[in-house]
């Protein structure tokens, strides 16, 4: 019994790579990713704007503080350049 189980597993095994069908997720995913990437820029541009537009508080009124709202702008691009580096770096390995 243990041999004709070992049998029928070995040519299982053996016949599997037959049965395997390509799904195509690859190059759905590498369209996705095409498509983010496109449309990235546009998405940290508003995010840029949100951003100092929250900032603005600190140019006017009495308490003027230019180097806090440049500072709150340059934190924002530094943020934004670690996630896309991160991103980019994450999608670049190969398994």
């Amino acid at each position: 019994m243990k041999k004709k189980l070992l049998i029928i597993g070995i040519v299982l095994f053996a016949v599997s790579p037959l049965f395997a069908q390509d799904l195509g997720l690859e190059q759905k995913a590498q369209t996705m990713w095409d498509d983010i990437k496109a449309s990235a820029k546009y998405i940290f541009a508003a995010i840029f704007l949100v951003s100092a537009l929250a900032n603005s508080g600190k140019l006017v009124g009495e308490n003027r503080d230019y180097m806090a709202f440049f500072r709150g702008l340059l934190l924002w691009f530094v943020a934004m350049t670690l996630i896309a580096g991160v991103i980019a770096f994450i999608l670049g390995q190969t398994f």
